[in-house]
């Protein structure tokens, strides 16, 4: 008879409950983790739609320009008396370059989905100084110079609605399709220019209309390169390898850029071979535009937070259990549990349809009042009801707290983990758990 006894005390003790439960948070972790999935699943709807809205519109936009290309031919004899031609181009770059660009965001929507696109107005001005062929490997008599053009890459030309001028020395010359050069292959547009070898300087201008989306950055070519940003987007996000030396963000924001070419990693002259495109991309830098709230990143964090959500209510219910004597069977924690995972598929479902802070506040109520209206009836008391209501209350306000901080999240969720575990401490300071183990 003992025998049987210290089996059931031990079939039912308070110890085999305690890991009982350990083993349902897990089994209760299972549905955020499908959430989760289906997180990443919208999140990979969203950027397809996006996609497909900017490859209608333009891309994110990366302005390299304008070069002065510059064709050579030279010939060369081998050892064995054969002659060979080379040729190729050397590429000059603007001793100076200043941008002014003035940016007009709208969303388009495709679906609940949404982009970020812009309309930008560019103008660019500066000059070109006579290239310096003393310590280079071509020679004057070398270079085409009838053949020489001016080129400026532009990552995306779908994006350019009108025609595009170039003022030359104060000739107008129409730029052609084609940037010629080895910054984006052939995504830009060249116009071929009269060029004097005996004339010191070239200035030029031209301005240039473009649709793009989200990004719009520049190359620092010029010897001195000045870019002046403007819009009415409130929320931009500086880019690139340089950030702006001025800057005022309000309702809209203005920022300007001055970059020496003793900041690069380039020259202000090159011939084919002597410098890659990723070098020059390297430098680029600009302004994104983005959300201020992009609720899929506000969801993500949340879930991270679900297994610290079952772990606390289910130890705010196990305690309820030991300190009321209370028997709750575990179908009953699995339920709790399977509600608080629910939260997380409410908050993305109508995070897509009202925006993050109103399906947080819908999906939090109704989870306390699911868990609530239950709770009355597993611990058989209306006030402990309460109690687990502003649990969750708490919980649910501190956690949304944590996800508007960002930077600060894994401070206050410590501080969180803390003040729980030393209230768990203190209402279970007094209990033999041994007492409760034989008790069981």
């Amino acid at each position: 008879m003992d025998t049987l006894n210290n089996i059931s005390f031990g079939r039912y003790s308070t110890t085999v409950k305690l890991f009982t439960v350990g083993f349902l948070i897990i089994i209760c972790l299972v549905p955020s983790i499908f959430v989760w999935i289906l997180l990443a699943e919208r999140t990979n709807r969203q950027d397809e739609a996006k996609k497909e809205i900017t490859g209608k519109w333009g891309s994110n936009q990366i302005i390299a320009g304008p070069i002065l290309s510059l064709p050579y031919s030279s010939a060369s004899i081998d050892s064995q008396g054969l002659k060979h031609e080379i040729t190729g181009v050397l590429n000059i770059l603007p001793q100076k370059l200043n941008y002014t660009a003035t940016i007009d965001p709208e969303i388009r929507s495709r679906g609940i989905f949404d982009a970020i696109v812009y309309k930008t107005n560019i103008d660019a001005e500066g000059s070109f100084a006579k290239p310096d062929l003393e310590h280079a490997s071509i020679k004057a008599n070398e270079i085409q110079w009838d053949k020489a053009y001016v080129a400026i890459a532009v990552t995306d030309t779908r994006g350019i609605v009108e025609q595009v001028n170039l003022q030359w020395n104060g000739v107008g010359i129409p730029f052609e399709p084609g940037a010629k050069n080895i910054i984006a292959g052939e995504s830009g547009i060249h116009a071929f220019v009269p060029f004097n070898p005996s004339m010191k300087s070239f200035d030029f201008s031209y301005s240039l209309n473009l649709q793009g989306s989200e990004q719009l950055e520049f190359l620092p070519l010029g010897g001195e390169t000045n870019v002046e940003i403007k819009s009415n987007w409130s929320a931009p996000s500086f880019t690139g390898a340089y950030l702006p030396g001025e800057r005022e963000i309000n309702d809209g924001f203005l920022a300007k850029w001055s970059v020496s070419s003793f900041g690069r990693s380039y020259s202000q002259q090159w011939a084919d071979g002597e410098v890659d495109t990723q070098t020059l991309l390297n430098s680029r830098f600009g302004v994104s535009l983005i959300k201020s709230v992009d609720f899929y990143k506000n969801i993500d964090r949340t879930i991270k937070y679900a297994i610290m959500f079952i772990a606390i209510t289910f130890m705010a219910f196990f305690l309820f259990e030991v300190l009321s004597k209370i028997k709750i069977h575990p179908f009953q924690y699995l339920l709790v549990g399977f509600a608080l995972a629910l939260f997380y598929l409410l908050l993305l479902s109508f995070s897509e349809r009202f925006g993050f802070l109103p399906a947080y506040v819908i999906s939090t109520f109704a989870t306390i009042f699911l868990i609530a209206s239950y709770s009355i009836k597993v611990l058989r008391a209306r006030k402990k009801a309460v109690i687990i209501s502003a649990l969750l209350f708490l919980l649910y306000s501190y956690l949304y707290v944590i996800v508007q901080l960002e930077d600060l999240a894994l401070l206050f969720g410590s501080l969180l983990l803390f003040a729980l575990l030393a209230l768990t401490m203190y209402l279970t300071r007094n209990i033999d758990w041994y007492q409760a183990d034989s008790a069981g």
